[in-house]
């Protein structure tokens, strides 16, 4: 995404522009859309440096969690306003329903790096339709 300007436009404006009925703080958006033009010129390993600087990965995270409970507490009935309210804020909370709450707002797919049965690293790409995994790819 980073590297292709067409889909770079289009995310950054998904984030620019929530989808209605979502309350998510504009500051957090504006910081999320300042974070990835820093990202788009940079090098791989200057984007892992980058990301790596505290108020980066906090801004982030806040984002994100504020997407995720937003499409929790709108698509998923067993979520309470105390669960919506601890997904917001607390950083440290656990995250696999909220990742994928996230990836389900914005239609992106889920992936995995795994190990396969011989020790080497590969990349799985997640069925969102039966919660598996697809064919894996080698690393």
């Amino acid at each position: 995404m980073l590297d292709d300007n067409n889909e770079f436009d289009r995310f950054t404006g998904q984030i620019a522009h929530p989808k209605e009925g979502y309350d998510i703080p504009e500051i957090l958006a504006k910081e999320v859309i300042h974070i990835l033009c820093q990202l788009k010129d940079k090098s791989p390993e200057k984007r892992i440096e980058y990301l790596n600087h505290t108020n980066v990965d906090t801004s982030l995270v806040f984002y994100m969690r504020h997407v995720a409970a937003e499409y929790m507490q709108k698509e998923y009935s067993i979520y309470s306003y105390q669960d919506i309210f601890d997904i917001k804020t607390n950083k440290g909370r656990g995250g696999a329903t909220e990742i994928s709450a996230f990836a389900r707002y914005f239609n992106l797919e889920l992936h995995l790096i795994d190990f396969n049965s011989e020790g080497k690293l590969i990349y799985r790409k997640m069925s969102r339709s039966d919660r598996g995994f697809r064919e894996p790819v080698s690393v």
